[in-house]
């Protein structure tokens, strides 16, 4: 059994107290403090999505918006004058081309990317009847959008919206690239890392430095498989050997899905520095208890080695020296005794 000196005993022991005392605190405090780290990454994920989806949602309505003229005003201006309209929106929205068909599903007047109206352009007379968006959009009272379109003008697959009117419908084309600098850009300002997936799970935008996932397939992965089943995502996803909290909201009129992602454990920085503040502070209760333990140690050893030295006075036969009155209430009592044992003898 080792044998300690009582102002080393004293010191450990003090510093000891300090150290679990403290330890114990900083434990409950992450247990608290990191589920809260990590509902607020969840729910700042979510809200950061939906936010990309809304700002995705207006710039496809004011897309959507451009076409209502054409389409209530084709009675009153004609064929003729409905061709220069679309060329004009065409020169301004950007839209690669625009058509007119009536319920068979013959064009009748459009405007490609040059500009060219009417007649002018080879679209006039083409049949679109078996065409699919052309055949959903004449039973739907809204727009109706396709992410999978294949371009009448180029044969090319595009992004195409689709509105009816009383006995014709519009049909506006615009290419992907065209949509992705739109997204781009309402990404700017976004300080959360969001990315852009098609309803098919091909990759559309995002605003990551160096992306790799700009060339994954992300038809398969567990969060668009969940936003396809509008169920919750995985808590945790690794992505690129890191991970992360994410989290989707989907576009109702593209059906694409945007996913916004925040890193989880000591990735995550709120994370991080919870824990080197706990650690930190562990750190310093230890560096304060190892600079106090022995001031406090020398203020219980000093008594009781004036206990000692009496006692010893004592067995040696020595009774002249008397008890000095000490703040410890037990050790002045001892003391105290020990004195009146000695005028007894």
């Amino acid at each position: 059994m080792p044998r300690w000196h009582l102002r080393t005993f004293l010191i450990l022991l003090l510093f000891a107290t300090t150290l679990l005392t403290f330890s114990m605190v900083g434990i409950g405090l992450l247990a608290y403090r990191l589920p809260q780290i990590e509902q607020d990454a969840v729910q700042d994920a979510r809200l950061t999505a939906r936010n990309v989806s809304d700002l995705l949602e207006n710039a496809v309505s004011a897309l959507q918006m451009q076409l209502r003229p054409a389409v209530r005003l084709r009675e009153e201006l004609g064929v003729e004058r409905i061709g220069r309209l679309f060329a004009s929106i065409l020169n301004e929205e950007g839209f690669q081309a625009i058509y007119l068909a009536d319920r068979q599903g013959m064009v009748q007047a459009s405007a490609s990317g040059d500009g060219q109206a009417l007649g002018q352009n080879r679209l006039v007379g083409a049949d679109l009847s078996g065409n699919s968006l052309f055949k959903s959009a004449l039973n739907s009272e809204r727009p109706l959008w396709s992410d999978r379109y294949l371009s009448a003008l180029t044969g090319e697959l595009t992004i195409a919206v689709a509105c009816a009117g009383d006995d014709y419908v519009t049909i506006a084309e615009i290419t992907t690239g065209r949509l992705r600098d739109i997204v781009l850009r309402s990404l700017i300002h976004i300080k959360r890392q969001v990315f852009v997936i098609d309803g098919h799970g091909e990759w559309v935008a995002d605003n990551l430095p160096d992306s790799g996932f700009r060339h994954t397939h992300w038809g398969t992965h567990p969060i668009v498989t969940a936003a396809r089943n509008g169920t919750s995502p995985p808590e945790i996803t690794q992505l690129n050997g890191r991970s992360f909290y994410p989290a989707y909201h989907r576009s109702d009129k593209l059906g694409w899905i945007v996913i916004s992602i925040i890193p989880s454990g000591m990735d995550n920085p709120d994370h991080a520095r919870t824990v080197f503040l706990a650690v930190l502070g562990l750190v310093a209760s230890g560096l304060i208890g190892l600079m106090m333990a022995p001031i406090w140690a020398s203020a219980i050893q000093r008594p009781l080695r004036s206990l000692i030295r009496q006692s010893r006075l004592i067995s040696r036969g020595d009774y002249s020296d008397s008890w000095r009155p000490n703040r410890i209430i037990e050790i002045d009592e001892l003391g105290i005794d020990l004195s009146r044992m000695a005028r007894a003898i």
